[in-house]
């Protein structure tokens, strides 16, 4: 929602492999959320990385040389924004001034970089105590009573130096 709020309408989105479960999940929950706020996800703004730095600039350069160009990109790791925000620089495209960027993990180097990178983390020790649960109910009382253990933990938002105002 933090995004929207700020006003960007043209959002686009770097997956991961879509072999990864967590990059479909990751997907999914994005298209949701902007839909959630009556935004749809246009195809030309949905692009595959592979969770490494190396796709972060190769999708970067693919996003940002379109002549309607997004105002905001969600990277689905760290390490693909990144990738995203060293392109931008190479562009001239000041971040967060023309470009905001996005990224999922809270990976401690989403600190050092300059601007800092905002970004999603997940509960590491929600979910932790989680597969702790699950794995005691499959041990105990077999495959059905694992399954009914909800393994998405609820992601939270650290808005920092990336992300401001659409353009």
């Amino acid at each position: 929602g933090h995004i929207v709020v700020l006003g960007h309408q043209k959002i686009a989105f770097i997956t991961g492999p879509p072999t990864h479960v967590s990059s479909q999940k990751r997907q999914e929950v994005f298209i949701k959320a902007l839909a959630s706020h009556g935004l749809e996800l246009p195809e030309k703004y949905l692009v595959e990385g592979a969770f490494t730095y190396e796709s972060g600039p190769r999708t970067a350069r693919q996003l940002l040389s379109e002549a309607d160009r997004p105002t905001a990109v969600f990277a689905a790791n760290d390490e693909m924004a990144f990738g995203v925000m060293n392109v931008a620089d190479e562009l001239g495209i000041e971040i967060p001034r023309d470009l905001s960027v996005v990224g999922f993990d809270g990976t401690p180097f989403s600190t050092f970089v300059i601007p800092s990178l905002s970004t999603i983390i997940r509960k590491t020790d929600q979910m932790a105590e989680l597969g702790t649960k699950k794995l005691l109910a499959l041990i105990n009382e077999g495959p059905d009573a694992a399954r009914a253990f909800e393994t998405m933990v609820s992601p939270r938002f650290l808005p920092r130096e990336s992300t401001g105002p659409a353009p």
